[in-house]
């Protein structure tokens, strides 16, 4: 992949001397084009507040099935207090945005009350808020050496793994992968 390609469906992988706000993230980029690029921070959790609790506040009706506890994601500094749900090509509504094969996005009450009713896509993640770059910005610190890539898989996105940050480090440096330590080039 070069620089010049669009990077919609890759996870960038924070790199291990990246400090600030995105050390040890993970984050699928969903747009990407000239006017700057768009992500969901995959991995970073949001403490005490659960899908449930946010269902209940927004008066969505769950089934009595509806599981306890399913964890919030901390998307991205931009926009908090909306929600951005990732999830399986099951489901599709006219404002969905497909990333790829098996993974799209979207922004909707709908998809929130489907899910609720256990009729939503099979697979999910609710992100609030999301992570933007200006243009050229994103290429730049690929070029710095900010971010490693991979392909995205249903499985790192949808499964609710501890330490991902970590064990894609560790997958990536072990099979050579589109990791580069000395360089994050696509």
């Amino acid at each position: 992949m070069s620089l010049h390609s669009s990077l919609i469906g890759t996870l960038l992988i924070a790199a291990p001397h990246l400090t600030g706000e995105f050390v040890k993230s993970i984050i699928l980029i969903c747009g990407h084009d000239s006017k700057g690029a768009v992500g969901l921070i995959i991995n970073k959790k949001v403490p005490a507040l659960y899908l449930d609790d946010l269902l209940e506040q927004l008066n969505i009706p769950v089934t009595p099935s509806f599981p306890k506890k399913v964890p919030l994601f901390a998307g991205g500094e931009m926009d908090m207090g909306r929600g951005f749900v990732l999830h399986s090509n099951d489901y599709s509504h006219e404002q969905t945005t497909h990333i790829n094969e098996s993974i799209s996005l979207t922004a909707t009450l709908d998809v929130l009350n489907r899910i609720g009713a256990g009729t939503g896509p099979k697979q999910s993640l609710l992100a609030l808020g999301y992570t933007n770059w200006e243009p050229g910005q994103l290429e730049q610190e690929l070029k710095d050496n900010k971010w490693l890539w991979t392909a995205c898989s249903d499985d790192l996105i949808f499964n609710d793994q501890d330490e991902k940050w970590q064990r894609l480090i560790n997958q990536l440096s072990s099979h050579g992968g589109h990791l580069s330590l000395s360089g994050g080039q696509c």
